[in-house]
């Protein structure tokens, strides 16, 4: 029943709008204000009755009361979208447009601009209002002679709002001023009146200034004041984080930063993000932006180092809850690469342990082991071999260019294959430029020079690192020649203006930094005046970086949210939000190298840049990830050769983790394996360069001297490694005890479990090879060997007698000799007493042997015997024996000594060429000592032990032969023969102080 008589009185107050009457019309539009658009079944039974579109036709009528009123209707009609869409139907933009142009009560015109607002939420009706050129009438009621209330200008401001989500029309709107138009409504007192209407200027301000374009900066800051305004509305609460989300957006801008700079945008950023918890709010992100890009100009650099924004750059970095802004705050960090002062600051707060981990980060996620390949890539096949690491080393040099290869390459076959010709073609173009009156180059020549007359004979890189055994110890590495500080570019070179200029970008886009990131590992020009900044550094060709960055992680998801049904969809999606993610780590490892590089060229020593965590990541990096960048090994290499991290590094154990990360290799005959001890053998030469000087020398014996007791190990274990000459070596060797603090760790093997012990077989070794220690093994010849006949027949003790050939005999002269195995043999006394001092005195000299037929030879075996009656036959030892083996051998050795017979020294040399191996030297030793001090067996204890110092097996094996060595029970000998061997070669040496290298202060 109610309802009923609603309905019915809505139809008659719609009979109303029918009516002729102006009056009856207007008290229609009342009633329909008042009650039937308050409901959501009001609005649909206007709809459904096509009241909106008489309401629409009222728009052409010239009644102002009834004009008010229905764009009042229409407005609030308008919030429903459904009612925008029929409006429009009707033609209300046309209508519209030509109210707002051609009435100019002001209470109209604030409705007109409401509804224009509430229909511009539609991005298709807000074309059609742009169409209708109505932002132009908008945007004269808010001049200054325009007369328009506070109330219309904010409707007309909301409109413009609105108006500016069409991304088509915006360039349309700057050239209409509008953006200009609302800025300079920020002048206005910011009272409690007033309060709304700043509001709303706020929002349109922050909408305009999220297009991050000049001209739309230029028109917020006017004639110079606008920013200052904007500025002054932070200290009012209600509009404080809207003119910091407006300010943040106009930070974005290049042309606006150092203005805002300067009225104290910097020092507000940085107590906003200092003193409030904003990091779970849309405000953190937006204010870690501005203060980023804000690092683009040197003057707000300035102002952000003084203002203590480092720390909190460092800190943001550091944040688990910023992981979308690393990548960001990174490239802000680039823009100080030429800012000394503010380097040593971000130092001074921990800079390189955070660089430093975000490569050990990257790794951990990326990296993996290589698994054997033999064959090298196809591109490299008809090429030299040549490293695929790049140590920065002569790249002035077109051969070593050509020669060098880098891991990035590898799966770069197809561009270096189209890329070689023009490379040829244009290498003269891309040669570094200098001017040859310029003080750096001219000092850097002199420099150079004298190093070159300075350097002694014995600091030759080649004689500095002779090859040795394929186990990964020393071959000649390459020395650089070049300063370690040269720098290509200065602060003055425009590197960072350049990088400033972001244009269009988005505003999580961050600034590209390739020619940063070019500039800084190029070692060869030297005049920052002439640098020309077409040339790039050669070196950096395979490792451009490139310009994609990722997104928002927040908006990746977003539009990477699919429904069930989309499953393939999605799958895909994800597969390139994980392609993404790989970009942005790739990205961000780009900065964290660049920094890493600049803080290697620093001439302040950096004490963190000689820490084991810092070459291990970058030995992390170089050897577990498919595809290093070459800044990494260049940049380590840059470190080792400042000689200030020299004592640093050998007491950080570099040398020992350089030796088991990359001198042992994991697989044989594999490329790459080969390529990472070639890695290794020239990070040792740049050591070994340092090692060699004057410097490097005192330095170790006075570590070895003063140092506590762990030093002194590292350093005895280390010194083989990084020390080619015999008369440092005797100095730090003998002088310094270093051998002797060598042979102690080997003799508490079985006591001790000391990590340095697996490095002392190699260290050894390299010492026995720096001595030029004499391999035991040599050819053995045998010039007498004519006559293979044995003077003897072999038999059981119960066959009867036999005869020796061509050998006329007595019965009485036959003789058998008993075994301790059973056997027996017969044979003349005469020949054995002619053979044999010891058989003549045992025959002839009265003994009980002289008149027995049988007598017994204990300690002798059956294959001894036979093989001794043929050395008496043949009068020598002959080149080889039939079935002969090691234990035969060494009997027969210590029986011809037993019998005073010739033949003991060329027996133990055929031990030595037949037998000695490295599964047999522990055995023979052991015999040796057991035999006691007879010189044969001296002699051969003694090459047993320089085979174990000399060896060329693998380094399992040779592992294998030492801890057998020290297990068994003469482990006192042997460490004192070691010593002995050692200490009688580096007693040859002069220990005399000869200082003919390069010396540091």
């Amino acid at each position: 029943m109610t309802m009923s008589l609603n309905r019915a009185t809505e139809k008659d107050v719609f009979l109303k709008l029918k009516s002729s009457s102006a009056s009856v019309v207007y008290d229609g539009l009342l009633e329909i204000r008042s009650s039937v658009i308050k409901t959501r079944e009001g609005l649909k039974c206007l709809r459904e009755n096509l009241i909106l579109r008489d309401l629409v036709k009222f728009l052409d009528k010239p009644n102002e009361k009834i004009l008010d009123v229905t764009l009042s209707i229409l407005g609030n009609c308008c919030l429903d979208k459904d009612c925008r869409n029929e409006v429009v139907g009707h033609g209300v933009t046309k209508l519209l447009a030509s109210v707002i142009n051609n009435v100019g009560k002001d209470s109209i015109q604030c409705r007109a601009c409401r509804l224009v607002a509430n229909l511009a939420q539609e991005s298709d009706i807000a074309e059609l209002l742009h169409k209708e050129e109505i932002v132009e009438s908008i945007v004269t009621l808010l001049a200054a002679d325009s007369n328009s209330s506070r109330a219309t200008q904010q409707m007309a401001v909301r409109a413009l709002r609105m108006l500016w989500g069409v991304e088509n029309q915006r360039e349309k709107m700057l050239n209409l001023r509008a953006v200009n138009a609302v800025a300079m409504l920020l002048a206005v007192s910011p009272d409690k009146v007033e309060e709304d209407f700043l509001q709303a200027v706020v929002k349109a301000v922050v909408a305009f200034t999220s297009y991050h374009t000049e001209e739309c900066a230029q028109q917020v800051q006017g004639n110079g004041s606008g920013f200052q305004h904007l500025v002054a509305l932070v200290a009012n609460s209600k509009l404080k984080y809207l003119t910091i989300e407006c300010i943040c957006n106009l930070c974005l801008v290049s042309s606006s930063r150092p203005a805002l700079g300067n009225l104290g945008i910097v020092k507000l950023i940085i107590k906003e993000l200092s003193e409030n918890n904003l990091a779970h709010t849309g405000h953190y992100t937006q204010l870690v932006m501005a203060l980023c890009y804000l690092c683009r100009e040197s003057v707000n650099r300035a102002k952000i180092r003084r203002a203590g924004g480092l720390p909190l750059i460092l800190r943001i970095m550091q944040n688990s809850s910023s992981t979308h802004l690393r990548s960001l705050v990174l490239h802000a960090l680039i823009q100080f690469v030429y800012d000394e002062t503010s380097l040593l600051e971000m130092l001074k707060e921990g800079l390189v342990p955070i660089l430093v981990n975000k490569i050990a980060t990257f790794v951990k996620e990326y990296g993996k082991e290589h698994t054997k390949s033999s064959v090298r890539p196809e591109f490299l096949q008809d090429s030299p071999k040549g490293r695929i690491f790049t140590n920065n080393i002569d790249t002035a040099s077109d051969a070593v260019r050509q020669n060098s290869f880098s891991r990035r390459g590898i799966f770069k076959v197809a561009s270096v294959n189209n890329k070689t010709k023009t490379r040829d073609n244009e290498q003269e173009h891309r040669r570094p430029r200098f001017r040859a009156n310029s003080p750096s180059y001219q000092a850097v020549v002199q420099e150079q020079g004298s190093s070159l007359r300075n350097r002694s004979p014995d600091m030759s890189c080649r004689d500095a690192s002779p090859e040795l055994s394929p186990r990964g110890c020393y071959m000649s590495g390459d020395v650089s020649p070049l300063s370690m500080y040269s720098m290509c570019l200065s602060p003055d070179s425009g590197v960072c203006s350049a990088a400033s200029s972001d244009g269009l970008s988005p505003p999580c886009t961050p600034p590209s930094y390739s020619a940063i990131a070019d500039d800084i590992d190029c070692q060869e020009v030297y005049s920052p005046i002439c640098f020309d900044g077409a040339d790039d550094d050669d070196d950096d060709d395979d490792c451009e970086i490139e310009c994609s960055v990722l997104q928002d992680s927040s908006e990746d998801k977003t539009s990477d949210s699919v429904t069930k049904s989309e499953s393939s969809s999605c799958s895909s999606k994800q597969e390139d939000l994980r392609t993404e993610v790989s970009k942005s780590s790739d990205n961000e490892l780009d900065a964290v190298l660049i920094l890493l590089s600049r803080i290697s060229h620093m001439e302040t020593p950096v004490e963190e840049l000689a820490a084991h965590s810092t070459f291990t990541a970058l030995l992390d990096y170089m050897t577990l990830i498919a595809d290093p960048q070459p800044r990494a090994s260049r940049t380590l290499f840059r470190i080792i050769r400042n000689h200030h991290y020299f004592m640093a590094f050998i007491l950080q154990e570099f040398v020992l983790t350089v030796q088991a990360r990359l001198c042992q290799p994991q697989h044989s005959a594999c490329w790459l394996c080969s390529e990472f001890t070639s890695l290794g053998l020239s990070l040792f030469a740049q050591v070994t360069m340092y090692a060699h000087s004057g410097f490097g020398e005192g330095e170790l014996a006075h570590h070895l001297l003063k140092g506590e007791e762990s030093v002194k190990k590292l350093l005895s274990v280390s010194i083989p490694y990084i020390v080619r000459i015999q008369r440092i070596l005797c100095k730090l060797m003998v002088e310094c005890n270093a051998l002797r603090i060598l042979v102690q760790i080997l003799d508490n093997y079985s006591t001790e479990n000391d990590k340095l012990l697996k490095f002392v077989p190699v260290s050894l070794q390299l010492l026995a090879n720096a001595l030029d220690v004499p391999n035991p093994h040599h050819p053995f010849e045998d010039v007498h060997d004519h006559d293979d006949k044995y003077p003897y027949h072999l038999g059981k003790m119960d066959t009867g007698p036999m005869t020796v050939p061509n050998v006329v005999q007595a019965c009485d002269d036959v003789i058998s000799l008993l075994l301790d195995d059973g056997n027996s043999v017969q044979i003349s006394r005469n020949y054995l007493s002619s053979q044999s001092p010891v058989f003549e005195a045992m025959f002839r000299g009265g003994f009980k042997e002289s008149s027995e037929d049988r007598i017994s030879l204990p300690g002798i075996s059956h294959s001894c015997l036979i093989n001794l009656l043929r050395v008496m036959k043949l009068g020598h030892v002959p080149l080889s024996f039939p079935d002969i083996d090691l234990s035969t051998s060494l009997e027969l050795a210590a029986v011809l000594d037993r019998f005073l017979m010739p033949g003991s020294e060329q027996v133990t040399d055929m031990i030595v060429n037949r037998f000695l191996s490295t599964s047999t030297a522990t055995e023979i030793y052991n015999r040796c000592v057991e035999a006691g001090d007879v010189s044969h067996f001296h002699n051969l204890r003694y090459n047993t032990v320089r085979f174990l110092l000399t060896s060329n097996a693998c380094s399992g094996r040779i592992d294998e032969m030492f801890k057998e060595f020290l297990q068994s029970s003469h482990k006192k000998q042997l460490l004192t023969d070691i010593t002995d061997i050692l200490q009688e070669r580096l007693s040859h040496v002069p220990c005399t102080p000869r200082y003919s290298c390069v010396t540091f202060p």
